[in-house]
């Protein structure tokens, strides 16, 4: 899992130009981007893997989630599990009761769900729940991780869901060390993967309620 800070990311630009709207222009509530990938020569292309990664803001020093979750009695039961921006159950992380009472340690996330598998990049919740009481969400973001596919006809479609533009979240690094508060920009960079071959691109300016649609080609 890699965490792209804005302004810092590196990438070869390629070709990226715009698409006709796949069913003309429409309005919607929040972002979303259309895509189509082919061959240089206009073929379009299925199963390309299209990695995502988000653009940060550095908003804040200090951590934003300042509520301390705390057992009291070492009987109580405790569940801790990851929940998606929907608030659907992903993965539990722990569900039991803990040795003794007392704070319980921020809980990082490995970013892979219960299958063991890499969870698509977006935004997620850390849910604690002690004795069927919700204590509170953390949540967490997921960049760089595999988001789609392409259908047939070289089609993708990331959704709101994996576009949580101006979320904000305290990032802590692998060691678990707090970094800082970051703040999602609408902008995005994209990893286009296929049988061997790869394309990058590392600016798609992201526009609210309206949907962006573009043309990728992988070399």
């Amino acid at each position: 899992m890699r965490y792209v800070a804005a302004g810092l990311l590196s990438l070869i630009s390629l070709s990226c130009r715009e698409l006709d709207p796949f069913a003309g222009s429409q309005i919607i509530d929040g972002y979303q981007l259309d895509g189509r990938v082919t061959t240089g020569n206009g073929v379009p292309l299925d199963s390309v893997k299209v990695v995502l990664y988000y653009y940060y803001a550095h908003i804040g020093d200090s951590p934003a989630d300042t509520i301390q979750v705390v057992v009291t009695d070492s009987m109580q039961v405790v569940d801790i599990s990851v929940v998606n921006s929907r608030l659907h159950f992903f993965k539990t992380i722990f569900f039991g009761r803990r040795h003794s009472a007392g704070p319980v340690p921020n809980i990082l996330w490995d970013g892979r769900d219960y299958q063991n598998k890499p969870a698509p990049s977006g935004l997620y919740y850390i849910r604690y729940i002690i004795d069927s009481n919700l204590i509170k969400y953390s949540p967490v973001v997921i960049d760089g991780n595999i988001t789609t596919v392409t259908d047939i006809q070289g089609r993708f479609r990331i959704t709101n869901d994996n576009l949580p533009v101006d979320k904000y979240f305290d990032l802590y690094k692998v060691d678990g060390i707090f970094y800082g508060v970051e703040k999602i920009l609408p902008k995005i960079a994209l990893e286009l993967y296929r049988y061997g071959s790869y394309s990058e691109y590392p600016s798609i300016e992201l526009t609210k309620n309206k949907i962006i649609t573009r043309a990728f080609t992988l070399q």
